[in-house]
């Protein structure tokens, strides 16, 4: 290859990085080039026709690398509004990995177009989207719907339980009754009759914008299926070798003599965090756990096995006293 087109590739690289997507090619020329660099090792091609440097598609987090899916689309293909999932990252909503997959993409009701294996196709009308991060997107309120008509519950919590911290204005406020209040009512007036409307019902009921991650979500949906009842999220004690600091715990249940059930997500990392930001959660998190000690509460922690293990899960509650619904 000469100087010329390895000059032209390297800026197209370098192109497409600062607008958070992979590098494509817009020739016959280009699509040789970046096939040939592929080929030799120099690139990864994490799509078919799309490109990147291995070591700036490894520094991505997977949120990130799905973001970079979509923005390469889009930039590939101008007309496309996405939906479902794929607004949902747009939108910056927890999306769990099990939901994920294909690129989403909003059709008319006129469109003849039909999903494929690599795009499921999703039918909205046009005064639902919106553009979001320059990217044309379905509305929150939509992509919730989208999200959680026919997931389950431990996947469509952590989808409406993001959707309501996005619509809180007031990071202290998150989840409060008037934004779920405010978010069921204009599901219900936009998507009432419409399939699947009874389970993102089911879904908002049991939403809590106070979870951090996607853990606690899934915890939470466990918890009730397994007849438990809710606990208090972001439980907040003073912490007893430093008593001007506040100590907060992912959830836990008070208990009638005053005390505290406590519950930690275990290993279950903050949305976001990298390697260095997440060991650095972990020894907060140890250092935190030795002051909470020295009033002999219980501190239940719960790992992404339990998490996939009903019975684990179960016998985990039970042996900590956790308590059930209406008793």
């Amino acid at each position: 290859m000469s100087r010329t087109v390895d000059a032209q590739v390297q800026r197209a690289i370098e192109a497409a990085e600062r607008a958070g997507r992979l590098v494509t090619a817009d020739t016959p020329r280009g699509a040789t080039a970046l096939r040939t660099r592929y080929k030799a090792g120099w690139l990864v091609s994490p799509a078919p026709g799309v490109f990147a440097r291995p070591e700036y598609w490894q520094r991505l987090s997977r949120d990130e690398q799905d973001l970079h899916l979509i923005k390469t689309e889009s930039h590939r293909h101008r007309g496309w509004v996405f939906a479902g999932v794929s607004a949902g990252l747009l939108h910056g909503l927890e999306i769990p990995f099990a939901l994920r997959g294909r690129i989403c993409v909003a059709t008319s009701a006129r469109s003849h177009s039909s999903s494929s294996t690599r795009t499921q196709r999703i039918r909205v009308s046009e005064d639902e989207t919106v553009v979001v991060s320059g990217v044309p997107a379905t509305s929150l309120v939509r992509t919730v719907f989208d999200c959680t008509r026919e997931a389950s519950l431990r996947l469509g919590l952590p989808v409406a339980d993001s959707a309501l911290r996005a619509l809180s204005k007031d990071p202290l406020a998150y989840g409060t009754s008037g934004e779920l209040r405010g978010l069921m009512e204009q599901v219900d007036l936009r998507f009432s009759g419409h399939r699947g409307i009874e389970n993102t019902r089911r879904t908002l009921a049991l939403a809590d914008g106070r979870a951090e991650s996607g853990g606690e979500s899934v915890l939470r949906a466990a918890l009730h299926e397994l007849g438990f009842a809710a606990p208090e999220l972001q439980v907040e004690v003073e912490d007893p070798v430093v008593p001007s600091r506040m100590l907060r715990i992912d959830m836990g249940y008070l208990r009638e003599d005053g005390s505290w059930l406590l519950i930690e997500l275990d290993g279950v990392g903050k949305r976001g965090e990298g390697r260095d930001l997440g060991e650095l959660s972990r020894n907060r998190e140890r250092i935190r756990e030795s002051h909470l000690s020295l009033y002999g509460w219980p501190i239940m922690r719960v790992g992404w096995a339990e998490l996939a293990n009903d019975d684990l899960l179960a016998v985990l509650c039970n042996r900590y006293g956790v308590p059930r619904r209406g008793v």
